[in-house]
Parts: C-alpha cells; sequence; structure tokens
C-alpha cells in the first residue's frame, strides 16, 4: 500500500492499492472518496483513510482499485465536492445532511450508529424554582446553546421553538432584546449550559438526553437545581449518505458492505476507528420517520447551516 498526501482547497490522502496486475495509474471513476466536513482535517485523516481503504478493497467487482480521503472545510464546501463528483460517500448529522440532500441532491444511504447511538432528543431545562415549566414559559426569556455546528444543543432545540411560533435572536448574555422573542446565547460546551442556568446567566439550556444523564456535562449538584420543561421527538442521530449520480451498481456494493461490517473483526476495528460507529442499519420503521420528522423541521434552520 502506498499512501500521498497533498495540501490543496481541503486536505486529500489517497490511499492505493496494488496487485499483481494493477495498473500503475488508475482513473477517477476507479477511486472511491470518502469525505467528511470538519475545521481540523488533519485529526479526521486517519479514521476516513481507515473507510476508505476497507472498501476499496472489496469493490473491485465494480471497478474500485483505490481510495481516497477528502476533509471539506464548511457544507457549502462540501456541497460543492460532490457537485463535482469529488466526493462519493460521506457521513453527516440529519440537518446537515437534509442541506447537502437539498443543495445537490445527496441521497441518505443508512442510519449510522455513531458513538454506539442510533437516535437522540432535546431536552430544554431550567432552574427548579423559575416560573418556566413549558415551552411557551420562555417568551420573553432567553436559552443557553452550545455552538452553531450542534444539532442536538443548537439546531433542533432552535427549531422547536420556531415551530412553536417564537422568532429568536442571538443576543450576549443578560443582552435586552423583544419581550415577544426568545434571546439565545452560546455557551461553547454542554457543562457551561448547565452552570448558565444553574446560576441564572440565562433562563434555560438545551442538549441531548445523554448529556442530560451525564454526570460530566450535567454534575449532579447542578443537576438537582434543574428541570426539564420539554423533550423532543428522536431524530437520527448520524447517517452516511452517497452524492447523486453515483453508479446503481457501486452503492448498492457500498451498502451492503457497510450493513455487514459489524459481523467481522477487521470490519469493527475500522469502524471504531471511523467515528466510533457501532454498526449501520436501513432507514426504516422509527428511523423514517425521525428523518421525516428532521425534514419538516429543516425549513426553520436551514438558514443557520453553512
Amino acid at each position: 500500500m502506498k499512501r500521498i498526501a497533498c495540501w490543496m482547497n481541503v486536505l486529500v490522502v489517497c490511499v492505493w492499492w496494488s496487485g499483481a496486475d494493477a495498473e500503475p495509474f488508475v482513473e477517477r471513476a476507479q477511486i472511491l472518496v470518502v469525505g467528511v466536513v470538519s475545521s481540523n482535517p488533519k485529526s479526521q485523516i486517519v479514521q476516513l483513510e481507515a473507510m476508505a481503504g476497507y472498501l476499496a478493497e472489496r469493490l473491485g467487482d465494480v471497478g474500485i482499485y483505490g481510495g481516497a480521503a477528502i476533509v471539506a472545510r464548511n457544507n457549502a464546501e462540501m456541497a460543492r465536492l460532490l457537485s463535482d463528483g469529488a466526493v462519493d460517500l460521506f457521513s453527516e448529522t440529519v440537518f446537515s445532511g437534509l442541506y447537502l440532500e437539498e443543495a445537490v441532491g445527496a441521497e441518505f444511504l443508512l442510519r449510522e450508529w455513531k458513538k454506539g447511538k442510533f437516535e437522540y432528543r432535546t431536552v430544554i431545562f431550567a432552574r427548579s424554582d423559575s416560573s418556566i415549566r413549558s415551552i411557551e414559559g420562555l417568551r420573553g426569556k432567553t436559552i443557553a446553546f452550545e455552538d452553531r455546528g450542534s444539532t442536538s444543543a443548537f439546531l433542533l432545540p432552535l427549531a422547536i421553538l420556531k415551530h412553536h411560533g417564537f422568532e429568536a435572536s442571538e443576543i450576549s448574555p443578560r443582552e435586552a432584546f423583544p419581550a415577544d422573542q426568545v434571546g439565545f446565547a452560546f455557551a461553547k460546551k454542554e457543562v457551561n449550559i448547565a452552570a448558565w442556568v444553574a446560576r441564572g446567566i440565562s433562563d434555560a439550556g438545551a442538549f441531548s438526553t445523554g448529556d442530560w444523564e451525564s454526570a460530566d456535562r450535567m454534575p449532579v449538584p447542578l443537576k438537582t437545581n434543574l428541570v426539564i420543561i420539554h423533550k423532543s421527538e428522536p431524530i437520527m442521530r448520524s447517517a452516511s449518505l452517497v452524492r447523486a449520480g453515483l453508479r446503481p451498481e457501486l452503492k448498492a456494493r457500498i451498502k451492503q458492505i457497510l450493513l455487514e461490517m459489524h459481523n467481522d473483526s477487521v470490519g469493527r476495528d475500522v469502524l471504531k476507528k471511523y467515528h466510533l460507529v457501532a454498526r449501520y442499519d436501513e432507514i426504516t420503521g422509527d428511523a423514517a420517520r425521525g428523518l421525516d420528522r428532521a425534514r419538516l423541521l429543516y425549513p426553520l434552520v436551514a438558514e443557520e447551516i453553512q
């Protein structure tokens, strides 16, 4: 195996395999390119390389002889790469996936069990001694989110607020804003969200049910003074998607391999490196209903996804 790395607008790492009768060069159509969106390209290469290599070694029957990895800096750049046919397969959270579906026709392939979890819910919480006991009680109040890249601690709770008819404006903590709106600010970390609410810096906060149950992100001394006022319906945590126009036979074989990866030791090792994925499964039943639910909410936050 030979690896070639180079810097372009994105970081590209190509992995080539040579057999006894392999050609010294292969065409783009013979390379499977796995991509991801990240502001830290170097941190992503090992996991992308592992997945690209695993798949490429098993796709010779559909004309794939090499694998490559590409890291896009943001969703807009990923959209351009997909439109240009430069990325074949990628993993993404549901709202970003919907953005790329709408923008360039990316196709949801499978549900991804990232870090062992296939779905999550958002909880919105407030101080137990406050008057806030429901979404409606947030009018004229402030809420703390994590950052713009978070689904469970920004996009989903923001969509829920807008679905309930609220206007929401980004503010600095304690900054004045219209009394009929909800003001939001970014606390950067989940534990900061909990601390802001417990200390009265923000009236409410939002993050996932997993964060609520985590002693690291929701320390017990803080949690005892907080109460959940809303719990969302579940949505898919992460998904594997393919670009529009990918050859049907290649797409079918990728899907088959991903569905079976968790059944062999090599596949499990690769999945562990690749975003700590436990397995893939079909987007049917509850998964499909969760995706449909996200599609209804997506237009409410589409402008926030970049």
